[in-house]
Parts: structure tokens; C-alpha cells; sequence
């Protein structure tokens, strides 16, 4: 918690004394002073830094006293009106400018607008106004206090005062409400206003501006799990949840006392310094960098941390309690309730209620058995084939894109062999492997063959497709560098589909010989993940219905006449120029 004062000091010689007291008193991080008659090398007070206006202020109009210590970078102000600000890290960074604007001269909304602009958010404008209005507690209402109602209206600024009087006049003892703090609206709720009860010599009563944090970091209930005495939780649960609990609530109560006792909390970072340079952009950069965290990670909140380290006898008593909220149909009151947070949105302004996103967290326990009851619903309706093959949304491996169109790729006959994989390369030899092959062959003899390969020497890395029917069809290419021999060996099948496209006018069976087993199994879960499978489905689509491919693993370097052709074209590709 900050305090920052605001004092007309009305000549800094006549009241110096008061002023060192008052510094001494308050404590003060930042202190706006308006006619205080100061100049360059003038020190008000020790253990503190003194901020003029940049190129100076006739007569030391306005003055910034920054405490020692205090991180803080001077603002340079391009206006007519005596002014002088500074960005402040206190507990949160903000600006804060003593502004003074004497009462016989013409100030107008633009002039104001260009200081404003100017200063950073949020921020906090200290001074002496000379503005009479009802609206700040004065008794009456002038041109200047019209106007500034209307400039605080419009750029939706906040007026701190309470309506307490801050000038005394000395001839005639009226009193009226002249000196102002304005604010941001982002920062407005987190500050009081008071004035002081002594006028400390001046004829303007000092006023304390006190920052707190709306969120006090004080009552801090936050779990460190990654100092847990993970046992000690155990046991306690092993003593205190035992059939004796006779309700979720108490189960909740002795749950949460086991933590406290056995898992320490996170400490404050109340005095953390805020530094200058870290602005928005800055923020908004680290805001997401956590928020791709979280999504990696996906941190379970800290009663699913409980859940996960109960003893089996205290899921026991869990079940025990489940079961009898559900069969008296008695929910507990709290899980009735939810804690509301609202999330900001992305982009909106803070200080309006309405561009935030509510969430409501409901109880965790609610929660699992809802998802008990749910999971063996699901299990129910997809054992028994309860639901309609229609129903996308909701249910595991669909999707409502599913709707869209049914999969075209289900119209074409494909087949996947790879029997061969049972057999053992070490124990088997090269003449076994030929004879296997060639009874392949057989089988698929009325089938134009393909074969394929993919590549990969240091860096480069190609991809291949052979045609012994046709030896002068031959079809290679060089991937980017770095690409995994994965993608070459699909992207050996998908040369190989290009091809049959060309081809089903003239035959209708065709067969694809690989020797990578990883790229036909992945063709054959449909991992459409992998956008190198969803093409190859996109290529197999545009096939006319009565096409059937069949897609065989055969060993690699096992003598195999096509399979040794298509390896050589594919090392050869290696050394064309990249195409990418």
C-alpha cells in the first residue's frame, strides 16, 4: 500500500518546516506540489529526488518529489500549462502528473486534451484546478468547473475527490473545493482520497491518495504443490476420512484441513518492483506466453490435485458418499453454488463491467461424478448401439464437421497388406524373402505395380516411384531439406497416386509396394492429423468408383527387383536441387 500526497504548498520557503514534517509523518512514494517557487538545484528535502517540468516552469509553478529508491522515468510534456509527470513503479505502475492552472488565466478542453494524451496509463493528474463545481463538493459552479465536467465526462476520466473543502481563503475564510485528482478509470477504484485536517501553513490542505490492490495479496490461499508432503496428506486422510464422515461437506472440511497441514501456501509477492519499460505491449506478450503454457501443460485445479493423491480407502469413502447422493437425490447446498470470476476480453477496456466474460467454477466433486454418470451413459449407448450413426456432436473420434459430407474416401476399395512384417529380417534370409514376394506377386498379377521409396542422406532427403510395366515412367523428387523420411516415403506414395489418376482409363486394380511399414500403418488408422494422409485421401477421391489400390509391405534391400530399382532412383534425386 502507496500514499501519495497533493499540496498547493504556496511558497516552498514559507513552509519548508511543515513540509520535511509531513514527509517525515507519511511516508510518502510521490508528493504533486502546485506553487511551490522552486528552481534547478533547489533540494526540498533529503531522501528524495526533485522533478521540474522539462525546459522549466516560470516561477516553479508545479514540482514532482520522488522518494529515494523509487523507480521512476521523467515524462516530457509538450504543453503550455504548468505540468510535470513521471512514470512510477510502485505496486503497479502508473504516471502521475502536478498540474497547476492559476485562476485568471484562459484554459480551454484542447489544451487539456494535448496533456492528456500524453501521459501514459494508467494514470493520476494532481493539482490545483481552480475549478468551482457541486460536483467535487464546491458550493458553487463557474465556467472553468463547466467545463471540466464536461472534458472529465467525455474522455471518461474519474474525479477522486470526496467532496471534502481543500482551500481556505485567507481574507474572507470561504471555503471551496479547488484541488482536484483525476484518474483513469482503470485505476480509480484501487485509490482513496482524504484531506488533511491541518492546513500545514499553506492555505490549501494537503490530501493523501492511498493505492491498494483491490486483490489483497494478504490472504493469499494458494496451494504450492510442488512442496507437498504428499505422504503426510495420505495419512491424514487414512485417519479422518473414514466412515464416520457422513456427508460430502464434512468429506470437503477434513480434505481441505489434511492439505493445509500436510501442503504450504504460495507467499505473497506484495513489494515485487514493477520496472518502467514494461509496458502493455510487453504484458500482452507475456499474457499469452502463459496462457500457451497453461494449454500444454493443463494443470489440474488443486481438488483434482487432492483426488489424485487420496488413499484407496478414502476413494472408498467417496464412492460410499456418491453413492448416496444419488440414490437419495439429496445434492449438497454447494454444489448448488459457484465461484464467478470474471475474464477480460481480449482487446476491451478493463474498466467496463460489461467487456468482461463470466466463468463460473463449481464444485470439483460435482464435478467428477458428473462425469462418472456421464461416462458409463456413453458407455451404455455406444455398447448398444443406442445412438444414430447420424449424431456427430458430443461423441468420441466425431465431429459436427462430420455433418458436412459423408467421407468420399469410403467409396474406394483399398486394402493394406502387411502380413510380411510377422517375419523376422534377422532370422530370415534374402531368398526367403523373394519367394514370399513373388507368391505376392502372384496374387496380385492382374494388378499394375507400383513401387515406392523415400530417402534420406545428411540433410537431403527425396522421394521416388518406379514402374516396371513402364521403366521410362519414372517419377522422383527432392523435399526440403531436414524433412523426415516419414514424409518422404508418403510423399513417394503420393507421386505413385498421381500417377494412377493418369492411368484409370486403362486399368482398374492397382497395387503400391512400400517398404516403410510406419507410413502404411498411418494410411491405414486414416491419422488424418497428418496432412501428408489427408492428401493422400484427397488424391484417392478424385478416383472413379470402380478403382480398387491395394497397398503391400515389402523389406527393404532383400533383392527385390523393383524395390532395388526404385531405391536407386531415389538416392539419385538426392543430388538435384532443392525444390524448395
Amino acid at each position: 500500500m502507496d500514499t501519495l500526497v497533493q499540496w498547493n504548498i504556496r511558497s516552498f520557503k514559507s513552509n519548508l518546516e511543515e513540509l520535511k514534517l509531513l514527509l517525515n509523518r507519511s511516508q510518502s512514494a510521490v508528493v504533486a506540489l502546485q506553487e511551490c517557487g522552486l528552481g534547478e538545484g533547489q533540494l526540498p528535502s533529503r531522501g528524495y529526488t526533485l522533478l521540474l517540468p522539462w525546459g522549466g516552469s516560470p516561477g516553479g509553478k508545479v514540482a514532482l518529489l520522488i522518494r529515494n529508491g523509487t523507480r521512476f522515468s521523467e515524462t516530457d510534456l509538450k504543453t503550455g500549462l504548468h505540468a510535470a509527470a513521471a512514470t512510477i513503479s510502485l505496486e503497479k505502475t502508473l504516471t502521475v502528473c502536478s498540474l497547476y492552472l492559476p485562476p485568471n488565466s484562459r484554459v480551454s478542453k484542447l489544451s487539456l486534451a494535448e496533456l492528456f494524451e500524453q501521459l501514459p496509463r494508467p494514470f493520476l493528474v494532481l493539482g490545483d484546478f481552480n475549478a468551482h463545481s457541486p460536483a467535487w463538493g464546491d458550493s458553487r459552479r463557474d465556467g472553468r468547473g463547466r467545463m471540466l465536467e464536461e472534458f472529465t465526462a467525455v474522455n471518461d476520466l474519474i474525479i477522486l475527490n470526496s467532496g471534502e473543502q481543500t482551500f481556505v481563503h485567507s481574507a474572507y475564510h470561504l471555503t471551496s473545493a479547488i484541488d482536484l485528482a483525476v484518474a483513469s478509470p482503470s485505476i480509480a477504484a484501487e485509490c482513496s482520497w482524504a484531506a488533511h485536517s491541518d492546513l500545514c501553513g499553506s492555505d490549501h490542505f494537503p490530501i493523501f491518495l492511498t493505492l491498494s490492490s483491490l486483490f489483497n495479496g494478504n490472504t493469499n490461499t494458494t496451494f504450492n504443490f510442488k512442496k507437498a508432503d504428499w505422504n503426510r496428506f495420505r495419512d491424514l486422510c487414512k485417519l479422518s476420512l473414514d466412515d464416520s464422515v457422513a456427508d460430502i461437506e464434512q468429506f470437503t472440511s477434513k480434505l481441505l484441513d489434511a492439505a493445509r497441514s500436510s501442503i504450504p501456501f504460495h507467499k505473497g509477492r506484495k513489494n515485487k518492483t514493477r520496472i518502467p519499460w514494461f509496458t502493455q505491449e510487453c504484458r500482452q506478450a507475456l499474457r499469452e506466453r502463459k496462457k500457451a503454457q497453461r494449454k500444454y501443460f493443463k494443470t489440474p485445479s488443486f481438488e483434482n490435485f487432492f483426488l489424485r493423491h487420496l488413499p484407496e480407502s478414502c476413494l472408498h469413502t467417496l464412492l460410499k458418499l456418491f453413492n448416496n447422493i444419488w440414490t437419495t437425490e439429496d445434492i449438497p447446498p454447494s454444489w448448488r453454488e459457484a465461484s464467478v470470476v470474471p475474464i477480460p476480453k481480449p482487446g476491451k477496456d478493463p474498466s467496463d463491467p460489461s467487456n468482461y466474460r463470466p466463468i463460473a467454477l463449481t464444485s470439483c466433486f460435482c464435478k467428477t461424478l458428473e462425469r462418472m454418470v456421464n461416462d458409463r451413459l456413453v458407455h451404455v449407448l455406444e455398447s448398444g448401439n443406442l445412438l444414430s450413426n447420424v449424431q456427430c456432436g458430443f461423441r468420441k473420434d466425431h465431429s459436427t464437421l462430420d455433418h458436412l459430407c459423408p467421407p468420399p474416401w469410403e467409396e474406394h476399395n483399398i486394402t493394406i497388406d502387411i502380413s510380411q512384417r510377422k517375419q523376422n529380417k534377422e532370422n530370415t534370409s534374402e531368398v526367403a524373402y523373394q519367394k514370399e514376394f513373388f507368391r505376392i506377386k502372384e496374387k496380385f498379377s492382374n494388378h499394375y505395380a507400383l513401387f515406392t521409396d523415400g530417402s534420406k542422406l545428411d540433410k537431403k532427403v527425396a522421394a521416388a516411384a518406379y514402374f516396371p510395366e513402364h521403366p521410362d515412367r519414372l517419377k522422383a523428387t527432392r523435399l526440403r531439406d531436414g524433412a523426415s523420411v516419414f514424409s518422404a516415403e508418403l510423399e513417394g506414395i503420393a507421386l505413385a497416386l498421381t500417377e494412377i489418376k493418369k492411368l484409370t482409363k486403362y486399368h482398374k486394380n492397382f497395387v503400391i509396394y512400400s517398404d516403410s511399414l510406419s507410413a502404411l500403418q498411418a494410411i491405414q488408422s486414416k491419422n488424418f492429423k497428418v496432412i501428408d494422409i489427408r492428401r493422400l485421401y484427397n488424391l484417392i477421391r478424385k478416383f472413379p468408383p470402380y478403382v480398387h489400390i491395394s497397398f503391400v509391405w515389402i523389406p527393404a534391400h532383400v533383392g527385390i527387383q523393383g524395390n532395388e530399382n526404385v531405391d536407386k532412383l531415389t538416392k539419385a534425386a538426392l543430388n538435384r536441387a532443392s525444390c524448395w
